[in-house]
């Protein structure tokens, strides 16, 4: 089973014809960051992936996620583990951890598979 988390973060900085550089001074971290993500010898911490996905405006999962197999896997755990589940969870979050939010709390709702 491949392990570590993939990701296609060459691929969409070249797309906009960025620099390692350019995106390290725009991240405010060094080349050789971006240089480790990209050839997979470094896992970013949330923040640095949240930053990414902000920057590139894409939704995290589309830069970093894990291989096929290893989702497979989790899935299978998952469903011997965890009581039976809603097909849609509810999350609701504050209004302060996003700027864009108009109210003091936020529900977004995301499909679950079974």
């Amino acid at each position: 089973m491949a392990k570590g988390v993939a990701n296609g973060l060459r691929e969409l900085r070249q797309r906009y014809s960025l620099t390692q550089e350019q995106l390290a001074r725009d991240l405010n971290v060094t080349r050789h960051t971006i240089l480790a993500l990209e050839v997979g010898r470094y896992v970013p911490s949330i923040e640095l992936a949240l930053k990414l996905a902000a920057y590139f405006g894409q939704p995290l999962e589309t830069i970093f996620w894990l291989p096929e197999e290893e989702v497979a896997q989790l899935r299978a755990i998952a469903q011997k583990s965890l009581p039976a589940s809603p097909s849609v969870l509810t999350i609701t979050t504050p209004a302060a951890t996003r700027p864009s939010a108009m109210t003091s709390e936020s529900t977004t709702s995301a499909r679950t598979e079974e």
